[in-house]
């Protein structure tokens, strides 16, 4: 049986408060949003139930950034993008 999970990417660093709405395009996340990522990392680790056999992230740095996180939890090497997959 074939089984989905979808994960968000974190917060982009641009789009916190304090930044005062400026926008940077394709910013990379915020360091919480890191701690987070590392979090989720740790849990699919001990999560046995849980077998990936492709990681897929959008064109988002943050996205991207997100992956390469939690790919090691998921025993990973090769993570995909949506450009990988486009071509």
């Amino acid at each position: 049986m074939l089984h989905l999970y979808l994960m968000r990417h974190g917060q982009a660093i641009s789009l916190q408060a304090w930044i005062n709405s400026t926008r940077i395009p394709n910013a990379g996340f915020s360091a919480a949003e890191i701690k987070q990522a590392e979090q989720l990392r740790m849990r699919l680790a001990s999560a046995a139930n849980i077998k990936a056999g492709v990681l897929l992230f959008s064109l988002l740095r943050r996205a991207r950034e997100t992956a390469q996180i939690i790919a090691t939890a998921l025993e990973l090497t090769n993570i995909l993008s949506a450009t990988t997959l486009h071509n």
